[in-house]
């Protein structure tokens, strides 16, 4: 299970935000192969060569795939892919302000990039951009799983929180124990909590797929 999970964030990414832009990479990609292919099998059938269909299709796929994957390293290579995959509701909120600031992660200078979030959040405790800066350098860069969830349990546990950002919170701590941390016995406890909490959400879906699975 572990493997065919590596291999879906390798074509996908690791949060909803990523496959969501991947699919939209692939589709694009898609629409353009099975639009050459027929435009090149139809050619060649005209001109009376004889192409099996069944190999140009399949040469097509691992086309796509490897376009795909091309584009994943591009992306996090060159950290384009971090401001595509953070572009929620609340991140991109005044985004410009943290320019300074994201030059240390484009710089690969994580630590440095949190200690200075964190100073903004210190100036400022009700604005939540930072933390969710922090807990997706946490997640996405550093791989340090629990101290993401921590960092997004400030925010989900803020008395006044503007706009969706405690729900988009709780979204990504789910999607954080979904992805890395599935047999822990504090996601299924939150699991349970969202399904009565957040019905409808995006995150109750993630709980009712992990609860169907048992271990509760």
């Amino acid at each position: 299970m572990s493997v065919l999970l590596k291999i879906k964030e390798l074509l996908f990414g690791k949060s909803p935000d990523q496959e969501r832009y991947m699919l939209y990479i692939y589709a694009a990609g898609l629409l353009v192969l099975i639009l050459a292919i027929g435009f090149g099998y139809s050619f060649a059938k005209a001109k009376g060569a004889r192409v099996p269909f069944c190999w140009v299709a399949f040469m097509a796929l691992i086309a796509l795939i490897v376009f795909g994957i091309g584009m994943r390293i591009m992306l996090s290579f060159v950290d384009i892919g971090d401001f595509v995959f953070s572009n929620n509701s609340v991140e991109t909120e005044n985004a410009l302000d943290y320019e300074d600031i994201e030059v240390f992660v484009f710089k690969k200078e994580f630590l440095k990039a949190i200690e200075e979030y964190q100073k903004r959040f210190e100036d400022n405790k009700e604005e939540v951009i930072p933390l969710f800066r922090i807990a997706d350098i946490y997640w996405l860069k550093l791989g340090e799983y629990k101290k993401a969830i921590e960092t997004l349990y400030k925010i989900a546990q803020k008395p006044v929180v503007v706009g969706q950002s405690r729900e988009e919170a709780i979204t990504k701590i789910m999607e954080i124990y979904r992805h890395h941390l599935p047999d822990s016995p504090e996601f299924l406890n939150l699991c349970k909590w969202v399904l009565d909490k957040m019905p409808g959400s995006f995150a109750s879906k993630i709980a009712k797929e992990r609860l169907s699975k048992g271990g509760v």
